[in-house]
């Protein structure tokens, strides 16, 4: 079985001239969009910490609150279209 020609190297310049990846502005963005979802993934969901020992209404609270800064924290840091 014959393999049929095939310009490697003239389609590989094709796709790097087409490829978003090539411009800058597409880089950037990837970049900081990297840069914000590393931030959401350092948000605290969750209060994890305790200095005492806690009622079941104070955990309850502590964890809403947490939970409620989080939300918070997203809602007005990204605007939904």
């Amino acid at each position: 079985m014959l393999v049929p020609q095939y310009d490697y190297e003239e389609k590989s310049s094709e796709f790097y001239f087409t490829s978003c990846l090539t411009r800058p502005e597409v880089i950037i963005a990837t970049c900081k969009l990297r840069a914000e979802c590393d931030k959401i993934l350092k948000l605290t969901l969750l209060q994890t910490h305790y200095t005492k020992s806690l009622r079941m209404d104070e955990f309850e609270q502590l964890q809403t609150q947490a939970s409620e800064q989080a939300a918070g924290h997203l809602k007005e840091r990204y605007i939904y279209i």
